[in-house]
Parts: structure tokens; sequence; C-alpha cells
């Protein structure tokens, strides 16, 4: 396993030494050396594994070319996480060191933020943190206990204390200390206390970030959680008169409420960008309230055999988190794993960028959007403004020529869908798509002629496709709640004409203008999403003003021969609701309201006793979830977080779209097929 040093670009010497502490096999560590493999300067890293001698570590070979420098520290036993790092520290080459974990799995411009921010004149250097197995409230409490100061996102500044097991050092600092460095570093924060008691200056670089592992079993976690506050509390102890340790362990009963209060506001801080639940704080303050009993004896009685027992817990964390957190880590690929996130930018900064997609995006966790194109720059730098995005530029080729650039979300008027999309294609993007696909099928041909020679992926935005009552009503109609389906009607208005400052396009049928386009273009996806059947026919009328289809009523015939109706107006109240019938009953899906799934079984009267007290139950039901999907914007908007999470998913893993550009093209044809009805007065047949 050990590798010889290697020179790339004249380098004669490793720039930073990674310190890994390993107590098994080398599976235990894979997956943080595949994120360590993964560094953006991973060729002046020299990775040093501590492991003991009867490992057979030295028997496997797994490829570590990438790295300058890879050697095995063998020892005789691990008692604890500090006594192997020291081990590691002694042997490293590299002026600056840097503690890693089995469980804690750092991303991509990790090394390059910390030896960077080296460069300066900071004796030890910190990332931000964030948590990898976030499915659990005893995670996050774990989390929030063990690394809330630093939880990302947290401005890059000097600090009083670091990361444990996770910072890195100026390695002649660390040397300075001898044959006490194990002692020091069984707690860091009395290291780093006495370090800037030295003079020296710490910083913390959120360049730097670690996606780390937390404590989810309440049985392992508890523990843990005790043999902490024992260990921290010792190694203060030692430098302690009798009379403070006393002092100490006379206030110790006050740790829980004075560490609480000051973990509320990391937690509000980190819940306006993340989701940690409130569930989470009682459990957060059991933990600091047993961190507060092993801190009371270890002033009394010092660690005792603490530091073992807590170096049992060190290892081997997918042993000490629950089944979801097993789950939900098994599912990740090591970009999603890493926070590697994936970057965005979008050309188009109307009000679907503005109002919908990126209020979604800045609440993912996968993503970040870093450019906006806009021909409109007063527009462009109001939308950036509002977002904080640094990016701006007039010219979307500009955007285009940005390698960082992954993802091309194309929200401009749908006149420039398919020139943009191709482009974006071109330039070796994944494309966002939104609808309608073109103004012409001539158009759609052309890029998904494209599009079919290309690597890439690419989406059209039917977000309502990724609406949580849709997908419930899809599921009952494949599994035949409703019977043998008789017909299906929907019927979409909105007042988006009483809005003001309506772009130009929006008043221009040639252009994608009026209700067809706008709004039935969706519920014409949603009929062949439902039923899996295709438009056979369609007769349209309509209620001009200014030459655009401000309101059209519609029916239709799908290929399997049922009934469709449709309504849509842009002139009235919002609404947004569909009807499936079926010879088991009626399934109504209004997508505005949080409880607007319902079915009416055959012989159900509406308005009857029995009904009414039946959905006020399903109401009451449903409340709690109404109110945290209340939180969250709301049904619909959610659509676009989810669509937008679907897409990413599709992207890390190699999957399949939510909506293809075939999809794209037959709802445009039903659309143009619609505005010819209306035209000639008389029903256009498709198939």
């Amino acid at each position: 396993m050990p590798t010889k040093p290697h020179k790339k670009n004249n380098q004669s010497n490793a720039e930073m030494s990674i310190i890994l502490a390993c107590l098994g096999n080398y599976e235990s560590i894979s997956t943080t050396v595949a994120a360590l493999q993964q560094q953006t300067i991973v060729e002046k890293l020299e990775l040093l594994i501590v492991a003991l001698k009867d490992s057979g570590l030295k028997s496997q070979h797994p490829d570590f070319s990438k790295f300058y420098k890879v050697a095995i520290v063998a020892v005789d036993k691990i008692e604890s996480v500090a006594r192997a790092n020291a081990a590691g520290i002694r042997k490293a080459s590299a002026p600056v060191v840097v503690l890693a974990e089995d469980h804690a799995f750092p991303h991509r411009s990790w090394a390059q933020g910390l030896i960077e921010a080296h460069k300066q004149d900071y004796a030890a250097i910190g990332p931000t943190i964030q948590n990898a197995n976030p499915k659990t409230a005893v995670s996050w409490a774990d989390f929030f206990i063990g690394y809330g100061p630093w939880a990302d996102p947290i401005p890059a500044g000097e600090h009083e204390f670091l990361p444990g097991h996770n910072s890195s050092y100026k390695r002649d600092v660390l040397l300075e200390y001898d044959d006490n460095l194990e002692d020091i570093l069984e707690a860091e924060t009395l290291l780093h206390w006495e370090l800037r008691e030295k003079g020296h200056k710490l910083y913390l670089e959120p360049k730097a970030k670690i996606s780390h592992t937390n404590f989810s079993l309440l049985s392992s976690w508890i523990p843990a959680q005790f043999l902490c506050g024992r260990v921290f509390a010792g190694s203060r102890r030692l430098t302690m008169s009798k009379f403070l340790r006393l002092v100490y362990f006379c206030g110790a009963p006050l740790i829980p409420f004075v560490r609480f209060s000051r973990i509320l506001k990391q937690f509000r801080r980190v819940k306006n960008n993340t989701a940690p639940p409130l569930s989470c704080l009682p459990v957060l303050f059991f933990g600091l309230t047993l961190d507060g009993f092993g801190q009371m004896l270890g002033y009394a009685f010092g660690t005792g055999n603490a530091k073992e027992k807590l170096g049992h817990f060190e290892f081997h964390r997918t042993k000490h988190i629950s089944k979801i957190d097993r789950e939900y880590i098994s599912k990740q690929n090591l970009k999603q794993l890493t926070g590697d996130k994936i970057k965005v930018g979008i050309i188009g900064c109307g009000r679907a960028a503005g109002k919908l997609h990126l209020p979604a995006l800045q609440k993912m966790q996968t993503v970040e959007v870093i450019s906006l194109a806009d021909v409109d720059e007063k527009q462009l730098n109001s939308v950036a403004d509002d977002f904080g995005i640094d990016e701006r530029y007039t010219d979307y080729q500009k955007l285009l020529q940005k390698s960082q650039v992954d993802v091309v979300a194309v929200l401009a008027p749908v006149q420039f869908h398919v020139p943009i999309a191709i482009a974006a294609l071109d330039a070796g993007k994944h494309v966002f798509l939104e609808k309608p696909l073109a103004l012409t099928l001539e158009d759609a041909d052309k890029l998904i002629n494209h599009a079919s020679k290309s690597e890439k992926k690419i989406v059209i935005g039917f977000n309502l496709r990724k609406h949580r009552l849709i997908e419930q009503a899809r599921k009952m109609v494949q599994d035949g709640k409703l019977g043998e389906i008789e017909a299906i009607r929907s019927s979409w208005t909105s007042a988006i004409r009483y809005q003001q400052d309506i772009p130009d396009w929006r008043n221009n049928s040639q252009l994608g203008g009026g209700a067809l386009f706008e709004i039935g273009v969706h519920h014409f996806d949603l009929w062949r999403y439902l039923l899996d059947s295709e438009v056979a026919q369609i007769q349209a009328y309509s209620k001009k003003e200014n030459g655009i289809n401000t309101t059209v009523s519609l029916s239709g015939k799908m290929a399997n021969g049922l009934p469709v109706s449709g309504f849509f107006s842009e002139q009235t109240s919002n609404a947004n609701e569909i009807e499936i019938l079926g010879r088991k009953g009626r399934l109504r899906i209004s997508i505005y309201e949080f409880d607007g799934l319902s079915f009416d079984p055959i012989m159900s009267v509406p308005g009857g006793m029995g009904p009414r007290l039946l959905k006020l139950k399903e109401f009451l039901l449903q409340l709690p979830t109404g109110i945290k999907i209340a939180k969250q914007g709301g049904d619909f908007l959610l659509t676009y977080k989810n669509e937008w999470e679907h897409f990413v998913e599709a992207i890390q893993n190699d999957g399949d779209v939510h909506a293809h550009l075939d999809d794209g093209r037959k709802a445009l044809e039903i659309v143009l097929s619609a505005r010819e009805s209306v035209e000639n007065g008389e029903s256009v047949k498709l198939l």
C-alpha cells in the first residue's frame, strides 16, 4: 500500500499531510479516502493512515496514484483517536497537517481552501461543517452539540476554537508539545485556547467544507455525550487548582442551560438554510445534560478510562447510526455526500426565475446558482441583488463559457428556448428548459434531434408532474382505485393579466402569450401523464382580448376513447383543478389546497352528513402535513423544488428525467391544434 513520492509540476514536497486513523480494514476508511482523491489539489497531499501493526492493511492494494504520497503508520494499539493522530503527526513531512476521520467527508475544494489560508499567519485553520446524515433528531442534536459553532453557512474569520478531529495545523506548532502531544489532542478545544494564550491566531475557512456523520442511535449517543464531557473536563482539570476544580464541579449543572442558549442562535442561523427539525431541541438539551454530568465527574475525578471508552465510538460510525441514516447515506453518491454542489446558471430573469425557480433552488443543499443572464440589465441586477448572485451577463453566451456551470436553466421567453438550449448543449451543459418547449413543431424537432446527439441531460419543466397530490392521484388511477376511467376534466384559472409590468411577449399569441401556451400546456401534459394515453382530437373555443386567447374552453378525445375537457382563463380568480371520473367514483384534485385530493365513491351524495363528516375527519388528519407544507410555501411552489431535486438526482446518478423533450413536443402539438381549432372553428385530429 505505501507509495513513493511522485513529482508533478516540479513539486518537491507535499504541501499538506492528512492524518487518518483506521481501526479495521480499508473498507472502513474507503469513503473518506475517495473524497480525498477528489480534491482539486490531490497531487499535493500526503496521506498517512495510522493503523494497527496486525491490521493487514499493507496487503490491500487500492489505487493511491493521485496522491503525492501514501504511507501506513503502524502502531501497537489505538487507545484513542488523539493518540493515533499524534503518531501520524510525528511522521508527517508537510508543513501543514490536517486531521481526518473515517466518518467525515471533505468537499472537493477543502484541501485547497486550507492550504491557501495557511499562507497567512495562522497556527490552526478549521473547516465549516455540514450534517452528512440529516434524517433524525438525534443526528441533528449531536451535530449542534459537536459542531454548532462552525455549522455551514458561516462567514470566514478568526475564532476562539475550531472543530475537533477535523482542523489543520502548522506542523511545527504541534511538535512543540513533544511528549505532551497525545494529551493536548485529547480535548482540542483546550489546545486551541492554549494556542491563543501563546499569541497564535485561529481561522475558520468556509471554502473548506466537511460533511460529518453524527451519532443517531440513542444507545451510542447517550454514552458518547457523557464520555465527551468527562474527557474534556478531566483534561482541563490537569491545569486547574483544587479551588477552581470545585468551582467548575459545582457549576456543572448550569452547563446545559448556558450551552443551550448559545446553540439556539446557531440553530436559527442554520435553520434559514437547511432544515433541522424542531424536535431535535429537546433531544439536544438532554444531550447537553449528559455532557454536563460527564464534566461534573471529570472535574471531580479526572478522565478515568473515558478516553479508551470514547475511542470505541469514534471508529466504524455506521454501527452507531440509525437504519434511516444508513439507508440515506447508502443512497448518496460521493458527490452528494461531500456536498459538491451542482452549479446552475439561469438565462432569463423574469417572473419564473425570481418568483418560482430561484426561491426553490436556494432551499436545496445540492445546487448553487452562480450565474444569471438577461438582456434587460435592470431586471438582471434586480433579481441578482435579491438573491445575492454576483456573476451577471447581458449576453448569455458568456454564461455558457463558464466552465464551472454544470446546468443551464432556460427561463427566457419561449421564442428563445430552442437556440439557447442548443447552445447550452453544445457548451457541454445539462439543460433545464421551461415549458412550452418551442413555438413550432419544426423548432421542437430541431432541438430533439440535436439533444439526441448529446450525452447531457435535458428536461422540460412540467413541474405539476412532481406535485404531491398529482403523484398520489396517478398511483390511484394505476392501482385501479377508480375502476375503469370514464372521462377527465380540468380547469386552470388565473389573475395573471391583472398583474403590473406584463412583458410584451405575453400580449402576443405568436410569441407564446395567452391561456393555451401559458397554462393550458400544463394540463394537456397532465391528461397524458394521468391517463397514459395520447390526445387524438381537440376542438376549442375562445374569448379574445387584443388578439390574445385569454379564455379558452375545449373538448377532446384521447387515443383510448376517453372524452376530455378543459377550461383555461387568465382573467379571473385563481383555481387549478382536475377531476377524473371512474366507474368506482370521482377523484378531485385541487392543486392549490393541501387537502385538495378527495375521492367520492360511486354511490355517495355530495352534501350529505356522512360525506361531510368524513371530509372533516380527513381535513383534521391532514392538517399537520398542511401546516408543514405551508411553511415551505405550499404544494404548488414545492413542485419547483421537487422537479429540480429529481433533475439533479438524475444528473448525479445518471438516471431518467421526469419529463422528456418528447413530452414537451406532444403537449405543444395539443396547444397548436387547439389554437388552430379556435381559428377555423373546427375540430383538429392529432392521431
